[in-house]
């Protein structure tokens, strides 16, 4: 999970803990055994290393762009910065600067662990900046829209056609991310291509259940925070063993796995297995502002093609205006065509 996720903060427990006691809760959280001098050798945790010590590198004016400062040396400095987070987290974003600055004499350190900070500012609609003024858990709060009050959405349920497969079928497509924060992000792109950001790790969030225990602000309770993640990938991915008609989305992400797997950024085979709770809008909280964003944009989407256009699941009213533009469109002026043959063919035949 990226630097900046809710639970990321906590990754490594309290910072009083020692070398040991971290490495036993890499162990339970990831399923390996951590060698006990190099925590990097863990493959989950060594491409996250890898991944922030590459987006938080420093190019000095003196010195060509080829030769960067890896301000991630080690994986004390990755700790470093998460404990600089957990034990801040109340703090405003000015106030954690400027104990950065406190802390640290290498101006390199320095601009690197500011630059930490712009992870908020990812790439997406919707996004609520990180501002100097704000604390950490209130910079999510906003980003997650949990003060957005519920709107004639009261007793309202998701559609069974909310999920992956019926979802691609308009002009929209999935990327999966490690990033809690972007889970259920919409991006565009300079095409104007339109992709739904999916967080994929159910094993991960599954294992922390029960690991906080009162250690998260008032009515932000972690577990709640878990189910409810967890229950927007049955949403999206529904398991065939649960909801029939589903084995298509539930096979896209196994060919979805497999594509993954072939560039070395493996997805969480559990994303698909997860049973979902509840289908009623009101029953989410964390997510609801982000789901309802998604619903809006597919109503707004019209599928790819006439192929897709034949197999949309539509409306009622839909349906009917669908076939007879087909009627209208194609199979009349074919039969039109067909019945100015027949005066020619039996001119040939007579002849």
């Amino acid at each position: 999970m990226a630097l900046n996720s809710p639970l990321a903060v906590h990754i490594f427990g309290p910072s009083t803990e020692g070398y040991e006691a971290r490495s036993a809760w890499l162990s339970r959280l990831w399923a390996y055994n951590v060698p006990p001098t190099d925590v990097e050798t863990l493959d989950k945790f060594d491409s996250y290393f890898r991944a922030l010590r590459k987006q938080l590198m420093h190019v000095r004016p003196n010195l060509s762009p080829h030769d960067p400062v890896y301000i991630l040396l080690t994986h004390e400095d990755l700790l470093q910065l998460i404990y600089i987070l957990r034990d801040h987290r109340a703090c405003r974003r000015g106030e954690i600067y400027e104990e950065i600055s406190h802390r640290c004499d290498d101006g390199d350190f320095i601009v690197a662990k500011g630059s930490s900070w712009q992870g908020f500012s990812v790439a997406g609609e919707g996004v609520h900046p990180w501002n100097d003024k704000e604390t950490f858990i209130a910079s999510i709060s906003s980003d997650l829209a949990l003060e957005r009050k519920l709107e004639d959405e009261e007793g309202r349920e998701f559609s069974y056609l909310f999920n992956v497969w019926d979802i691609k079928r308009k002009t929209i497509n999935f990327h999966f991310t490690d990033n809690l924060l972007e889970h259920l992000r919409i991006r565009r792109g300079h095409l104007k291509e339109t992709t739904i950001m999916i967080c994929h790790h159910a094993t991960t969030l599954d294992r922390l259940r029960g690991y906080f225990d009162g250690d998260w602000p008032p009515g932000f309770d972690s577990d709640t925070f878990i189910d409810e993640t967890l229950n927007t990938l049955a949403l999206l991915i529904p398991n065939e063993q649960y909801i029939m008609h589903t084995r298509t989305a539930w096979s896209w992400y196994g060919s979805e796995m497999e594509g993954y797997r072939q560039y070395g950024e493996p997805l969480d085979g559990e994303a698909r297995n997860q049973r979902y709770l509840t289908r009623r809008i009101q029953d989410y909280r964390f997510w609801r502002h982000r789901l309802l964003q998604i619903e809006k944009l597919v109503d707004e989407s019209a599928p790819k093609g006439l192929f897709d256009w034949s197999r949309e699941r539509l409306k009622g009213r839909e349906r009917y205006a669908f076939w007879m533009a087909v009627l209208g469109g194609i199979a009349l002026p074919t039969l039109l065509a067909l019945l100015a043959l027949i005066p020619s063919i039996f001119q040939a035949v007579e002849s």
